[in-house]
């Protein structure tokens, strides 16, 4: 069965931790397509990904931005800015 965590279902938010206990047993670390995020439900993982500091980023810009050929990155300078 494939849990899909989701706070916008309101069962989701009346009781959240059947499905916490859930992923923490199938799926500790989760893919939530609902909100286009990972989900980490066991405090080691969490603690490791508080601590790591600039190895691990939520920034998903500046890897596409870096691939992009250096001739081009002009033409892309304006939408880095305003995203």
């Amino acid at each position: 069965m494939t849990l899909n965590l989701d706070f916008a279902d309101p069962a989701t938010n009346a009781d959240p931790f059947p499905a916490f206990a859930q992923l923490r047993q199938s799926d500790p670390i989760h893919w939530s397509s609902a909100m286009k995020a990972w989900v980490l439900t066991r405090y080691d993982d969490v603690k490791r990904i508080a601590v790591a500091g600039s190895e691990i980023s939520a920034d998903r810009l500046a890897p596409f931005f870096a691939a992009v050929p250096t001739d081009d990155r002009r033409s892309y300078a304006n939408l880095m800015t305003y995203l």
